[in-house]
């Protein structure tokens, strides 16, 4: 029932009452009887006009016996009506004005990341300055920055989901790569780089990812060339508390980049470039690697999400959502009209469909590069992306509402490694 229904049927009761209640006795005095109001021990004074008025109210009256007339009833049923419409009233006029009480939409709040800085590396040949900066997630402003030991060269970053702790790979002379440990301070500043003792000769490329917990970082397996031969391809993960490592090793040469964890730090996104070697090179792809397993064959204790030929580009910079449903990355597209644009796209990590264009640029001729942007990272609340464009700055994306500000790079050019 109703709650209109429940005031309707409490009125109507009430109403019943109020009939069954009156009688001549009670609304009209009888002749020669005291008012009702002057009933009682004790004498009440009463005004000359007070008993002028009630003696008009009592014109027609019925005088003694049951009273038969309309007057009975006719007050009662007067207030009925007006209670039956009072109460209606009160519910449904807020229903035609307006739905005064319906809430309001809900609103999508937008995404404040609990980082207030993100890191970059700016290495190699003509990059400008060989360090680490860290920047401000607003202004992209530099607040302080780290220069690498005489005769190395930093070489990538990667982010904790601690906002003040990264982990950063420098490569040595000859080729000895190492790894650091970077802390900040909440105010964006510097507060030590220490070497990770345990981690030792880690693969000297590029790519690598520390797990949320800071606890194990992912590097491809060393792969050199012996003999004219290709090694199979891998990834170590090693604990940086003991110096352990599980060894996955695929079953034929290959490269293994773009490693991007889950939040609980169980599975390893990867993409894995097939290099064949007396075999079908048929396996390249985007790849959920299992690493809660003791090691043993890479491909077997992983899942493809996506595959593509061999020799396909594949993404640039693929990230694993924290919930591990949801994958971004960069890709190369064209509109319907056949214009040609650089993508942030969302996929589904269990069959690989596109589900939404996050954000999107013209493409646009920057040298050897067919992407407009092709670093990014994500922040450690999972709802935002940073991404860093080919013309010196970056976009913060939010991930629920699409919304992208660009922030301008004030210092330096493009980094080579992003980590927030």
């Amino acid at each position: 029932m109703t709650a209109l229904e429940d005031r309707l049927r409490d009125a109507t009761t009430a109403t019943a009452e109020l009939v069954t209640r009156t009688s001549p006795s009670s609304s009209v005095p009888r002749s020669g009887s005291e008012p009702a109001a002057r009933r009682g021990a004790e004498p009440v004074a009463v005004s000359p006009a007070s008993l002028a008025r009630e003696r008009w109210h009592q014109r027609g009256a019925p005088q003694g016996g049951e009273g038969r007339g309309p007057a009975r009833w006719l007050v009662p049923a007067l207030v009925a009506v007006v209670v039956l419409l009072v109460v209606g009233g009160t519910v449904l006029l807020p229903q035609v004005v307006g739905q005064s009480h319906r809430p309001p939409a809900a609103t999508v709040t937008p995404a404040v990341s609990p980082a207030r800085y993100f890191v970059t590396n700016m290495g190699g040949a003509g990059a400008g300055y060989l360090e680490i900066a860290v920047r401000d997630a607003l202004t992209g402003e530099v607040t302080d920055t780290v220069p690498p030991a005489s005769g190395t060269v930093f070489s990538a970053v990667s982010a904790t989901a601690d906002p003040l702790v990264f982990y950063v790979k420098g490569n040595a002379s000859g080729d000895a790569a190492r790894a650091y440990r970077l802390t900040i301070s909440a105010a964006g500043k510097v507060v030590s780089l220490s070497e990770v003792g345990t981690v030792s000769r880690p693969e000297g490329g590029g790519s690598f990812a520390a797990s949320p917990d800071g606890n194990r970082l992912a590097f491809p397996a060393p792969s050199p060339v012996t003999n004219g031969k290709l090694p199979p391809a891998g990834i170590d993960v090693v604990d940086v508390r003991t110096g352990r490592a599980t060894r996955f090793t695929a079953d034929r040469p290959g490269g293994t980049t773009d490693l991007s964890w889950s939040a609980d730090g169980r599975y390893l996104a990867f993409q894995f470039s097939d290099m064949g070697a007396r075999q079908p090179a048929d396996k390249a792809g985007l790849w959920l690697l299992d690493t809660s397993r003791r090691g043993g064959d890479l491909l077997a204790n992983a899942r493809r999400v996506v595959g593509w030929s061999a020799g396909g580009n594949g993404y640039a910079s693929s990230i694993l959502s924290a919930d591990g449903r949801r994958i971004y990355a960069i890709d190369a597209q064209q509109r319907d009209d056949g214009t040609p644009v650089t993508r942030v796209i969302e996929l589904d990590a269990a069959t690989g469909k596109q589900l939404r264009v996050l954000f999107e640029q013209p493409y646009a001729n920057h040298g050897n590069t067919i992407w407009a942007f092709f670093s990014m990272a994500l922040d450690p609340s999972g709802r935002l992306l940073m991404v860093v464009d080919a013309v010196g700055g970056a976009y913060r994306i939010d991930i629920a509402t699409t919304r992208a500000t660009r922030i301008p790079f004030l210092r330096g050019t493009i980094p080579n490694s992003i980590a927030w």
